[in-house]
């Protein structure tokens, strides 16, 4: 057919088939509106229903709790009650008069209100009269019907749980009411009267004006049948319900609407109130098959109506696919083929409609794309190249290079930059210094940037640039970029890692004032020696001329004994002043002692004991003393730096332990001297990093790193090991071991 040989044709064909759609959306609104008024209009007439029943049934407990308060102010029981109390004469005679009293009320009135039992409890909890001859003489004490019922005031009375009565082989439920001489006098006794639940199910079991499947019950808060449901054959006491309602008003305690599924597993639309006084909720309900019964017809014209659009319009939809898929499908290969790079592929279509007039397009389009694709890919290899020989160049130096507009914003950086900021260096692109340095910092480098901008003069400058928490020296370089016009138009920056080559600098000038220092302290030690040894010589010829036991004697004693310390310190000092680059046989005893003789005053300046535990058969060692005493002079320096930081002033624990033992290393001799402290301790985060040159714990100007590193670098070069066992804020234990006096050769020890 002509009308079906152009797409325009079968486009406006398929449309008038998709137009039946809104008369099925149509339909399909009203259906649910009228579903929603349904379900709103009898939400209401349930919650009218359950409203209704709930009054009802709090108007009869109030009735039975009214007769019940009426018979504990009975004059009668009353006053035969007093009698009982506090006469014992005629006590038999008023139990007497009870019993034959209490039937008679009950005749008058069970048959209206299904009272069963009317008894009467002495102040003791003891029964003394019930219509029930079963009672009498029973301890109801402990019962909560008693205890609570003697604890109300006048005019009130107590609503126990319903129940199953032995006694009276029904289920029922009891009320109690004080019964009192006067009206603000203490209860002589309790008035009970028992109810057969039969009462409660008169209301619930009247089911008028709610179908076929109407139904109503009660239950306890834990979901335990009160009165009889209507779809249960045996109903007892023991089963317990939990559907929605119930869950629903135990967890928000207020009335609950909807639809679930209740106890017989069928849907239904049911309403909840809660009775909180009595703890008892009332549960409303109807199956949701008849609530929505007039529903029915209106949904089955919907899903006929749904059936027969949708079967319309997939036809007409499948006819107009069918007829055009394949052309479709022929062109989109075509248009892949081509993306792939298959720029000599061309459609062979034979039609005369707008897809055929698009597939000739198609062949002139691609005729021209791949004469220009072929010249791109031409220019775009040769860029690729170009800037592959850049990003490698800027990759592999070991300079951290980055680009910034005229904003301080970075457009780009180089590998070894962005692997000090944690990222990758296409994620650089937009972000500015604020988020990778403190604030401080950021702001000190976009000001310099803005300087630099500003005189479009380059700068070289060492600055400060934190990596990881750590703070280094960098080398800056910084030129402007300008434009064709020369002006500014952003930052290019490199910088250089000099923190090694400063601290270097920096310990070789240490060095160098610490050897001014030595040459200083010797020839001190020289000046000092002659003196000495003259105030030495003066003091013996005093103390050979003076009398055996005078003042002159002692004196010259002292003397003498002062002047020997400062020979020995300033003889020490020189030893140590002067390197020796040879090893010999050396006792440990010597090396500890003549380190301590230089550092324990300042120990006993700062109140830290010393307490020593060498063995006296200590082996000797071959060693260099001089390096073995620089190595006990830094791990004593480091101990007393931590024990001052934890106790500043005089303490107990302000104790240095120096201890030593022989041990067997591989079958080999050794010795093994600690060095323990209970400072401040190292942090378990930097422990792997104190051997580091030029790292330290200690502030600013306090340390150099280095004491650690060149320690154990000696005790290594002696084929020993130096290890570090330490617990934040508990101890130090610095534990040195060293071959004996046994000559090794280094590696073989």
């Amino acid at each position: 057919m002509k009308m079906f040989s152009s797409i325009k044709s079968k486009m406006l064909v398929f449309g008038l088939s998709i137009s039946l759609i809104p008369v099925f959306i149509i339909t399909t609104i009203y259906y649910f509106h009228a579903k929603s008024i349904l379900k709103y209009d009898t939400f209401q007439d349930l919650k009218s229903i359950a409203q209704s029943k709930m009054l009802h049934v709090v108007d009869c407990i109030n009735g039975v709790r009214v007769r019940t308060f009426y018979l504990s102010i009975d004059k009668f029981i009353k006053e035969k009650l007093k009698a009982i109390t506090y006469n014992k004469v005629s006590k038999q005679y008023a139990i007497i008069s009870l019993n034959k009293y209490l039937p008679n009320i009950l005749s008058r009135t069970s048959s209206q209100s299904r009272l069963i039992a009317i008894t009467v409890v002495d102040k003791s909890g003891k029964v003394i009269s019930s219509t029930n001859e079963n009672l009498i003489g029973n301890d109801v004490s402990h019962d909560e019907i008693f205890t609570q019922g003697i604890s109300k005031s006048y005019g009130e009375t107590f609503v126990s749980h319903p129940h199953f009565s032995s006694s009276f082989n029904t289920h029922c439920i009891c009320i109690s009411a004080p019964i009192l001489p006067e009206q603000n006098a203490k209860p002589i006794g309790v008035i009970i009267t028992t109810f057969n639940i039969a009462f409660l199910n008169e209301i619930t079991t009247n089911l008028t004006g709610m179908g076929n499947t109407g139904e109503v019950y009660l239950v306890n808060k834990d979901g335990t049948m009160i009165t009889v449901p209507k779809f249960v054959k045996n109903p007892s006491f023991n089963r317990t319900i939990t559907t929605m309602p119930i869950c629903k008003i135990n967890e928000e305690n207020k009335e609950w609407v909807g639809i679930y599924l209740d106890y017989r597993n069928i849907p239904v639309v049911g309403v909840s109130m809660n009775i909180p006084e009595y703890g008892w909720i009332l549960v409303v309900k109807i199956d949701k098959s008849e609530a929505f019964a007039s529903l029915k017809m209106l949904n089955i014209v919907v899903l006929t109506l749904g059936i027969i659009c949708t079967g319309i319009v997939t036809s007409v939809g499948v006819i107009f696919a069918l007829s055009t898929s394949k052309s479709i499908i022929n062109l989109k290969d075509a248009t892949e083929r081509f993306s792939r790079g298959d720029l000599d592929y061309r459609i062979n279509m034979p039609r005369n409609d707008e897809i055929g007039n698009l597939s000739k397009s198609f062949n002139i389009m691609a005729e021209e794309l791949s004469s220009k694709i072929n010249e791109l890919r031409q220019t775009a290899e040769a860029l690729r190249m170009s800037e592959s020989k850049y990003r490698f160049l800027l990759d592999n130096l070991p300079l951290r290079i980055f680009y910034k507009d005229r904003n301080s914003v970075y457009i780009s950086c180089n590998v070894n930059y962005a692997r000090d900021l944690h990222i990758k260096p296409e994620e650089i692109s937009g972000k500015t210094d604020y988020d990778f340095y403190p604030k401080e910092l950021a702001e000190k480098y976009r000001t310099d940037d803005r300087k630099i901008m500003e005189s479009g003069q380059k700068k070289d400058t060492d600055e400060k640039y934190f990596k990881d928490g750590q703070k280094l020296i960098i080398h800056t370089v910084r030129v402007p970029i300008k434009n064709e016009k020369g002006e500014s138009i952003g930052i290019l920056g490199s910088f250089l890692d000099i923190t090694e080559k400063a601290n270097l600098e920096k310990e070789t000038q240490r060095s160098r004032n610490l050897a001014l220092i030595g040459e200083l302290a010797a020839g001190v030690a020289h000046e000092i020696n002659n003196p000495a040894t003259g105030v030495i010589n003066c003091a013996q010829i005093l103390l050979n001329k003076s009398r055996e036991g005078s003042t002159e004697k002692d004196l010259a004693c002292r003397i003498i004994k002062e002047g020997d310390r400062i020979a020995t310190i300033v003889s020490k000092l020189l030893s140590f002043a002067r390197p020796q680059e040879k090893k010999t046989i050396t006792d440990m005893h010597e090396i500890l002692f003549d380190t301590l003789v230089l550092i324990e005053k300042q120990l006993k300046k700062d109140c830290i004991t010393i307490k020593q535990d060498i063995p006296n058969d200590l082996p000797e060692i071959f060693a260099n003393p001089q390096q073995i005493q620089q190595v006990f002079m830094n791990i004593i320096s480091n101990a007393r730096y931590a024990l001052n930081q934890k106790y500043p002033e005089i303490h107990e624990n302000k104790i240095l332990e120096i201890s030593g033992e022989k041990i067997m290393i591989h079958n080999h001799p050794h010795i093994k001297i600690t060095f323990c402290d209970h400072g401040t301790g190292i942090p378990a985060n930097v422990k792997d990093k104190i051997m580091n040159p030029f790292f330290t714990t200690k502030p600013h100007g306090k340390g150099t790193g280095l004491g650690l590193s060149i320690s154990h670098n000696i005790i290594h070069d002696h084929n020993g090991k130096l290890t570090i066992d330490s617990v934040e804020g508990e101890y130090t234990k610095v534990i040195i071991t060293l071959p004996t006096k046994v000559k090794t050769i280094r590696g073989t020890a």
